[in-house]
């Protein structure tokens, strides 16, 4: 079996790797900081042009028809690059659509593909919803069923939140006065599908990070001297910065893993994404950890880039479940009388 990433995902992934590298430079990030924009509109733009934001819609519907395989390199080089713009909330929303009958009747998917619609999904494990102040509407959850409503049949809240590019809120609203889509025996499946997908896209934004704040601290560390030599080339900073490589090449397959089971269907998927999920924010937390050692007091000033990515594996660690929400979901799975222990059923 073939497990290499085709041409054209590596090219599809280099496309978006161009559009960062010119237009999400760190001063880039701080200026929309200090803007009164709530994001980059011409950015935003190439994305759209780009295809990512209906990347899961159907091509007759206006999308691309990718698959989480597809998509898992490009949401790993957002995450390196701390893009701000809520392109895998949009996308998730997209994927929503095909779970639910009569989902065209507003050509809801060629207006996301388009960027004229935009749609978040607030699923509740988790607490509040980012950059909802940017949405036209939400896809909404009340037990196990699926609503629908607008920005002003919703109540919208700012809380204060940990990374400026993610301002967060929390979203009041009433069932009885928005449109149910999907009764709730019928939801059930489709929310767990939902989370897993944000797990996924989640998790992989993490190895992006992960990969940042490493270079960032191989850099630095290459520079800054002590006692008339490199810092890099102490044996003990060495160590810290290589223990993180390992552990990231090490959580990459994993996470690579858990997008072929979501893109097969897998019976393990929700085993193989929550595993992802738990090894991504294990890796990503202590990164952050090693790349304020290496840096010292200059780690922690507002000057310092390092802020930036830092701040956005400490939110994205939370999102889509907690490690020990996935920690109790995957013990479950594999405790379970139907799961399959060993070479012919953990890792197929």
């Amino acid at each position: 079996m073939d497990f290499r990433f085709t041409e054209e995902q590596i090219s599809f992934r280099d496309s978006l790797k161009k559009l960062c590298e010119e237009t999400c430079k760190t001063s880039s990030i701080r200026s929309l900081w200090n803007s009164l924009e709530r994001l980059d509109q011409a950015r935003w733009s190439k994305l759209i042009d780009l295809g990512v934001v209906g990347s899961l819609i159907e091509k007759d519907e206006g999308g691309l028809g990718l698959t989480d395989i597809d998509l898992v390199l490009m949401a790993e080089e957002s995450g390196y690059y701390a893009l701000p713009e809520p392109l895998w909330e949009v996308a998730l929303s997209g994927s929503i659509l095909k779970y639910i009958p009569n989902n065209n009747e507003e050509n809801w998917k060629a207006r996301l593909a388009n960027g004229d619609f935009f749609i978040l999904t607030c699923h509740e494990i988790n607490k509040f919803t980012p950059n909802a102040d940017l949405a036209d509407a939400f896809f909404l959850q009340d037990g196990d069923g699926l609503y629908f409503a607008t920005k002003e049949e919703a109540k919208i809240i700012e809380r204060d939140g940990l990374d400026p590019s993610q301002p967060i809120f929390e979203i009041k609203w009433k069932p009885k006065k928005s449109k149910r889509l999907m009764h709730r025996s019928e939801s059930v499946e489709v929310w767990q599908e939902i989370l897993n997908r944000g797990a996924l896209f989640t998790s992989a934004q993490l190895l992006g990070l992960t990969q940042k704040v490493l270079d960032l601290s191989v850099d630095y560390v290459k520079s800054r001297e002590q006692f008339g030599r490199a810092i890099g080339s102490f044996q003990a900073v060495k160590h810290l910065l290589a223990n993180i490589q390992v552990k990231l090449e090490f959580a990459r397959p994993v996470v690579y893993k858990a997008a072929y089971s979501l893109a097969s269907n897998s019976s393990g998927r929700y085993r193989d994404v929550s595993y992802a999920k738990i090894v991504s924010s294990q890796v990503s937390k202590l990164a952050s950890k090693t790349a304020i050692q290496s840096h010292g007091a200059i780690g922690y000033t507002w000057e310092s880039d390092l802020q930036i990515f830092m701040k956005r594996i400490w939110f994205l660690d939370v999102m889509w479940g907690s490690s020990v929400w996935h920690l109790k979901r995957l013990e479950k799975e594999i405790l379970s009388p139907s799961s399959e222990i060993g070479p012919g059923g953990t890792f197929v």
